[in-house]
């Protein structure tokens, strides 16, 4: 037992070490440290602060730190810059660096911008983050922040989760967020009043009854509609049969009663207007044929219009051609 416990501490202790070798890398970090100086006199600054922090996290050093921190002033990250300079100012071995990091910090307070969180009141494992980073302990206190946008989220076991962006900016100032007060969250799957179905009515004592449907419903609209396009139907269909009696009496009065015209021009003419005559009397004979038994059928629709949902249905179906006229009764038990 003992020889095992020795040989797993052994291992453990093997892979801690292969840990800690692989943490450091101080060739990549001086190479990211020359490219970052590289940068920084092309003026690509941005690039030249993320060559250094990478630097910085492959082998820390207090002179690439150093140069982070004038690399963040440059970008404008001023509250960036002022943390790095106090941490050198307070830890760094090179007592000129470390001077000169805490003179320029002192320069950089003023003018820091700064943004403090409150709230109306705590809730048991209330959470407050911003840009996603917990920053609960922090709230209350004036902080320094880089110039930018941030994303404020407070939430709680059993509350509505609040959130809001603010922009800070502004040397010297101070945004204030005020987080009100959290909302109760209610679950999907708590208990509440009943839901009621369309014409349903609550009555006391938590009864619910269904309201007796309107006489017909849609089959009243339907009645409407094909007695309505009947009556439309048949007027049209007056005015073809107007129109053919109209040619009718213009052919007569051309080539006599019995349509004999001794001039062929007229015979011609007398022919066309009989032929049109014929053809508007066919359309309204069809036109107020249908019309009628839509008008008939509306009716019937809206007597027949049953009291409830149990109510029997009638359908009418009417079929009309050039020489037929149908009107058939569909009867549902």
């Amino acid at each position: 037992m003992r020889a095992s416990i020795a040989i797993a501490s052994a291992i453990a202790l093997s892979c801690a070490a292969a840990g800690v070798a692989r943490a450091g890398d101080p060739a990549a970090a001086e190479a990211a440290f020359l490219k970052g100086k590289q940068l920084l006199k092309g003026g690509q600054i941005a690039e030249a602060c993320d060559a250094f922090d990478r630097s910085l996290a492959l082998d820390p050093q207090f002179g690439t730190q150093y140069h982070l921190a004038r690399c963040y002033e440059q970008l404008g990250r001023l509250a960036s810059a002022w943390t790095q300079y106090r941490e050198l100012a307070q830890r760094d071995h090179n007592p000129g660096r470390r001077e000169d990091a805490r003179k320029r910090a002192a320069l950089l307070e003023p003018r820091l911008t700064r943004l403090l969180i409150n709230f109306a009141g705590a809730v048991p494992g209330m959470v407050v983050t911003r840009n996603g980073d917990d920053i609960t302990a922090a709230v209350g206190i004036e902080t320094p922040v880089d110039t930018g946008q941030y994303t404020i989220l407070a939430r709680a076991d059993g509350y509505k989760l609040w959130s809001a962006t603010v922009t800070a900016s502004g040397e010297g100032a101070t945004v204030t967020v005020s987080i009100p007060a959290l909302e109760h969250d209610v679950p999907d799957d708590e208990p509440g009043p009943p839901r009621q179905a369309p014409g349903e009515t609550s009555e006391p004592g938590g009864a619910t009854t269904a309201a007796a449907p309107a006489r017909g419903g849609g089959r009243t609209t339907l009645a409407l509609s094909v007695g309505g396009a009947g009556l439309i139907a048949t007027g049209v269909g007056v005015f073809f049969g107007a129109r053919a009696s109209a040619r009718w009496s213009d052919a007569r009065a051309l080539c006599g009663d019995d349509l004999l015209c001794d001039n062929p021009d007229d015979l011609r003419a007398g022919n066309r207007l009989v032929d049109e005559a014929r053809t508007a009397g066919t359309v309204s004979t069809v036109l107020v044929g249908a019309g009628i038994a839509a008008v008939v059928g509306g009716a019937v629709l809206w007597l027949t219009a049953p009291d409830g949902p149990e109510g029997r249905e009638l359908a009418l179906v009417p079929d009309v051609g050039p020489d037929r006229f149908l009107l058939t009764a569909i009867r549902s038990f």
